[in-house]
């Protein structure tokens, strides 16, 4: 029987790793046996998938005899299939640069090649035709069908492939191209981890209470890591994923809870609103009734700030949905109370929105200031006079409010809209010049606003620090709003749609996606179109343009003479997504629809249907898309982001579908989204293991850390590491 190693035994004197492997293993943070044993797979191979060669040809091309390149909706997906070298060519190509293409077949007949154009005569040596290959990588599409470039590849011996048979599943390791070149490839790196866990898994220490594992049906710590390894079945493999998500959730659950206490306890602010006869005021004078769904909005709200525990609510409301009324009469409640209130937008077209919404909807005797940027030195002097002395109770306005000049007094609420343009430090920076504009000790209540709804996985994940209220309903007299996908061929006939609109007295949108004609991409511009469509479409119609890099006076003049009805069609950019509200126009047209985000394409559409009249949004996809939707191939994001648009008006379900095609990194805007980088859980997928987590999180610190021994000592350790979502 071999000794057992000691996890302080320096790598390279373990079986098969020796001194160059265990320093390159020592830049991926593999220094022990320990931190080998949770290296786990990033993904399996399974004897019985249904996936080969011959399905990813048929997915990647729909008809061989038109072949497309939907590159936007293929690009980042990996594959993983085990072929046999059938054929194998070398060319010489200029520059004296050589070629080596391999292609390769796996069991269902499928083809594919793999090209290699650095280190040729490396590979050349490494690969000849019989040799079983597992290969993963990103497929490439051309006319000669599917190839992959340089992708990870690894030699399948006998045994290798006799225990892939037996056992069914074959695990599969991230290889950094340093673990390559010194000869750690999958088959190198099983051999390693087995080793470590027959020498050292009875070590590893179990990080979960029993009961909690009892109530998940989750296998102890040595079993799950294991099985992770070395899959017994798949049953076990499923289990003791689960396990690893759950831990990783709940971590991450338990951390983000602890902090909202710490915050509680050290944070106060005013409580406002015990008097509410101006927000009553506000609400008689409205010439309609809130929806069930506003009314319990703002007692929420009015419940929150009447506390001196700071208010951190994300309102949420589609397009349409009444967010804004809410807001404005919870606004009230501040001013009754001698507190300025803060309303910040993130482009000036939607704080000069709401200014004119606020000028109209309340009375003289509550002064409200814009402040943005643009204005003349001498009214930006007189408009920051008045807040600093406090005869201003509610300021609207950009990132100009972040300004140091800016001196409010005795700032006690902050509205932000479409909050997800914000980040979490301007947010913070908010609550300290509310801090500075009082007594120093109390900060502002906040209410966050989106027309974007958070999707349910990310409220639990993202969001935890806010309590989410959503305006689910919209106000009776709304009609939804009629959503077409067409192509560049039915533009004609969509034009004299569009003109047989304006002859009833509507008006209408023409959104382009860039400002400029663009050589690289083949999209249609705003400005190029312009011309034809003032010129030669609409000749008898008055057309007018907005884009992004016009100066701020000319933006004001267009929107404001659309709104006058001086333009019957308005050619625009995305600039409109947010902020412009013509109840009379009823059509919205978006060219190049595919280019366009799901959620991006809801917020356009609900520039229209804001009225009494019956709206139309028309999705116009490239022409090489049409063969596509006449074969209803939904699996290709394309297709399923414009089709969901075209049938589901709802902002909240829509907003699902959209987290499952981006994911929730592009989702939220990457790196910028204070997300962290799970090693387990999928945010889109696991829905069921976030629910589960979260409430048993909820549970444990409700009762007690210290009735959790084992999960607070885990937990403890995480906490000194910083680090929440690390397991094993």
């Amino acid at each position: 029987m071999n000794k057992p190693i000691s996890n302080d035994l320096p790598l390279q004197f373990i079986k098969g790793i020796g001194p160059k492997r265990a320093q390159v293993l020592a830049k991926e943070n593999i220094c022990q046996p320990l931190d080998l044993i949770n290296y786990f797979p990033r993904d399996y191979i399974n004897r019985d998938s249904s996936f080969t060669l011959s399905s990813l040809s048929k997915k990647l091309f729909f008809n061989t005899d038109n072949i497309f390149d939907y590159e936007e909706d293929f690009k980042n997906v990996e594959y993983s299939f085990i072929v046999d070298v059938v054929d194998k060519s070398l060319k010489n190509l200029r520059n004296r640069r050589k070629l080596l293409t391999l292609t390769v077949k796996d069991n269902s007949g499928g083809k594919a090649k793999i090209n290699f154009w650095a280190n040729v005569h490396f590979f050349d040596n490494s690969y000849k035709v019989g040799d079983k290959l597992l290969i993963s990588g990103k497929p490439d599409k051309s006319k000669f069908g599917i190839s992959f470039t340089h992708p990870e590849i690894d030699k399948i011996d006998s045994d290798e492939l006799k225990e892939f048979k037996e056992e069914g599943i074959l695990p599969l390791y991230k290889l950094p191209t340093s673990f390559i070149k010194v000869g750690i490839r999958n088959r190198a790196l099983r051999d390693m981890i087995r080793y470590c866990l027959n020498q050292h898994l009875t070590s590893v220490n179990e990080t979960l209470d029993k009961d909690i594992l009892v109530h998940i049906d989750a296998p102890d710590i040595q079993t799950a890591i294991e099985n992770l390894h070395f899959p017994m079945n798949a049953k076990l493999l499923q289990l003791s994923q689960k396990r690893f998500k759950f831990e990783e959730m709940l971590f991450y659950q338990l951390a983000i809870l602890s902090q909202q206490d710490k915050f509680v306890k050290s944070e106060k602010a005013i409580a406002m609103g015990k008097s509410i006869t101006l927000a009553k005021a506000t609400l008689k004078s409205f010439p309609f009734e809130l929806t069930n769904d506003q009314k319990n909005a703002l007692n929420l709200i009015w419940k929150k700030l009447n506390s001196t525990i700071p208010m951190n609510v994300l309102l949420q409301g589609d397009v349409g949905s009444g967010k804004t009324i809410v807001a404005i009469v919870s606004m009230m409640m501040a001013v009754e109370s001698g507190h300025q209130t803060l309303l910040m937008a993130p482009t000036e077209i939607l704080a000069k929105q709401h200014y004119k919404t606020l000028q109209s909807l309340l009375p003289d005797s509550i002064s409200t200031e814009l402040l943005v940027g643009g204005l003349s030195a001498k009214d930006k002097k007189e408009i920051l006079g008045k807040i600093e002395s406090g005869l201003t109770n509610i300021i609207i306005g950009t990132h100009a409010l972040f300004q140091d000049k800016v001196e409010y007094n005795n700032l006690g609420y902050v509205v932000i809209d479409e909050q997800h343009r914000f980040g979490v430090d301007q947010r913070s920076l908010l609550k300290e010049l509310g801090k500075k504009s009082g007594d120093n000790t109390t900060v502002p209540h906040m209410l966050l606003m989106t027309a974007t709804p958070i999707p349910r996985t990310l409220a639990m994940t993202k969001y935890t620090d806010l309590q989410i209220v959503s305006i689910n309903s919209k106000p009776t007299d709304r009609k939804d709003i009629i959503t077409k996908v067409r192509f560049e061929s039915d533009l004609t006939n969509i034009y004299e749609f569009i003109k047989d609109q304006v002859k009833e007295g509507r008006q209408a949108y023409i959104v382009y996606p860039l400002v400029e004609e663009s050589e690289k991409l083949e999209l249609k511009s705003a400005v190029e179109h312009f011309e034809l469509l003032n010129n030669q479409i609409f000749p008898e119609l008055s057309c007018g343009l907005l884009h992004g890099q016009m100066h701020w006076k000319e933006k004001d003049e267009v929107m404001k003479d659309f709104s006058d009805k001086k333009y019957d069609v308005l050619i625009s950019t995305t600039v409109i997504e947010v902020g412009i509200d013509v109840p009379n126009s009823t059509v919205m047209l978006i060219e190049n629809a595919e280019r366009f985000g799901l959620s991006q394409l809801h917020q356009l559409r609900g520039r229209v249907g804001r009225g009494e009249h019956q709206s139309y949004c028309i999705l116009v996809a490239s022409q090489k898309y049409k063969q596509l939707f006449a074969k209803n191939l939904s699996d290709i994001p394309t297709v399923k982001r414009l089709t969901a648009l075209e049938s589901i008006s709802n902002g909240f379900e829509l907003s699902e579908i959209d987290l499952e095609l981006r994911g929730p990194g592009d989702f939220l805007g990457t790196k910028q989204s204070g997300m962290p980088e799970f090693k387990f859980i999928d945010i889109v997928n696991d829905k069921s293991i976030i629910r589960e987590a979260k409430e048993i999180a909820e549970r444990i610190i409700h009762c007690g850390m210290h009735n959790y021994p084992k999960t607070a000592q885990t937990y403890s350790i995480h906490e000194k590491k910083g680090n929440y979502i690390t397991v094993g």
